[in-house]
């Protein structure tokens, strides 16, 4: 201790300075780093507290409208409610501001209705509102919670109902009693809540769908194979039940969710599958994209062909309420793109002959000669060079343009007007490096024979 002591007092000086110099060095470091410019608190939605006259005590909701809510006064949303959304609103909020930026859905508001977890007891609260209590819990969601959104809030007639695990047989139970009070259900790992109460539900349902002429509610719901054979039992009784019985016209939707990992992410993340892909699959028409790929093609054609995509848009207008809807030019270019690769000529020429007004003002991102090159494939060679004229002057930049432009006109016997097509598709494909340098090269040497 001595020896440390004497050597404190002897070397003071030097640690009084390396202290300095720290604190200096400390100091420079704070000072380069960031600096704060302004500071806000985050806030997502509105949480309030109802009194409920029906259950006769205060229950908490939380609400988010669309970002845009407030620009125009007259528009009214659809409503998506969440059971135990202290658990999924934050989660919901995320998927309402990405997809109705996105267009993927409409805009809709936000409606988070708490349940506690634990009041007298592991989940008391929560297992007697979506069991004993939930004639009494339906009757709530229905005066108190939707006539206080609907009262206070511009909303349409479109309302839908997400939940988790016990909530699902909640959910089902309102769709047998409580039918046009919800537009889609969106169950997130279907447990119910004992095995006698998931076998009254398949009854309640069965007795739904015998006497019911037109059931217009959708309904997703999921399991994952983590969870165990005891909790999935509820799942595939219900999805066997809906596969046997389940009426033409009532739209359902499932998925046994894969993950890899703990029991817990996959327990509790079916509920986030099921609010986004319950969306996705309720709204599957909202996108104005009509997506037409290889292997749809055959079932396509059997529906009607074109005819079959403006009847999707036309059902797409009406239940949105769009005016003026028209197929957009992606849609038929890739209906185009299709018949191309499927070599259909007939449904070629039938699409060409209703878009080509809107084929030649559209921007296309690839396949700039594909159009030009079917016609001449069959011998339309007017109507590929007017494709090719309109197209040379929209994609100059594009060396298969006016390489297809100098086909057409040598086709018509041209030779003048095809060099120089030629000519313009050498150069082009000199200057931007294109792999069919060589046959364009080659053409153009034929013609100068």
């Amino acid at each position: 201790m001595k020896i440390t002591f004497l050597f404190l007092i002897k070397n003071a000086n030097k640690l009084v300075l390396m202290l300095c110099l720290l604190f200096i060095y400390s100091s420079v470091e704070a000072q380069e780093s960031a600096s704060i410019v302004s500071k806000t608190n985050t806030i997502v939605g509105t949480s309030m507290v109802l009194h409920s006259k029906v259950l006769d005590q205060d229950l908490e909701i939380q609400i988010s409208l669309p970002k845009k809510y407030h620009e125009n006064p007259s528009k009214a949303y659809p409503v998506l409610y969440l059971l135990e959304g202290q658990k999924w609103f934050l989660y919901t909020t995320s998927l309402q501001h990405i997809f109705g930026e996105d267009r993927i859905t409409p805009e809709f508001i936000v409606v988070g209705i708490t349940t506690e977890w634990v009041k007298e007891g592991f989940d008391k609260q929560r297992r007697d509102f979506f069991d004993a209590n939930a004639k009494q819990f339906m009757t709530y969601i229905e005066k108190d919670v939707i006539g206080f959104i609907d009262n206070n809030y511009r909303t349409t007639t479109v309302r839908m109902l997400s939940g988790w695990q016990w909530a699902g047989s909640f959910m089902l139970e309102t769709l047998i009693h409580k039918t046009s009070l919800f537009d889609a259900y969106f169950i997130g790992n279907y447990i119910p809540t004992s095995v006698s109460k998931g076998n009254e539900t398949l009854k309640g349902l069965n007795n739904l769908f015998l006497n019911a002429k037109d059931i217009k509610p959708f309904l997703y719901f999921n399991t994952s194979l983590l969870e165990s054979q005891n909790n999935r039992g509820g799942f595939h009784k219900l999805k066997n039940f809906l596969s046997q019985k389940a009426p033409q016209n009532f739209k359902w939707a499932f998925s046994i969710i894969d993950y890899e990992g703990n029991f817990m992410l996959g327990h509790r993340d079916s509920s986030l599958d099921a609010i986004s892909k319950g969306l996705r699959s309720f709204y599957f028409d909202y996108s104005s994209r009509f997506i037409l790929n290889k292997e749809d093609y055959d079932d396509y054609t059997k529906k009607g062909g074109l005819h079959y995509v403006k009847d999707y848009y036309n059902k797409r207008a009406k239940r949105y309420s769009l005016e003026n809807e028209k197929l957009n030019s992606r849609t038929i270019l890739l209906s185009i793109n299709v018949a191309i690769s499927r070599n259909d000529f007939s449904a070629f020429e039938l699409l060409m002959d209703a878009y080509k007004k809107e084929i030649l003002e559209a921007r296309m991102r690839s396949g700039h000669a594909k159009i030009g090159d079917f016609y001449l494939k069959y011998n339309q060679t007017d109507k590929a060079l007017e494709i090719f004229k309109a197209f040379s002057v929209k994609y100059a930049n594009k060396a298969e343009v006016f390489f297809g432009l100098g086909m057409a006109y040598h086709a018509k016997s041209n030779y003048s007007e095809a060099k120089k097509a030629f000519q313009k598709a050498v150069e082009l494909a000199e200057k931007n490096s294109n792999p069919k340098l060589e046959d364009y090269k080659m053409h153009l040497e034929n013609i100068n024979r």
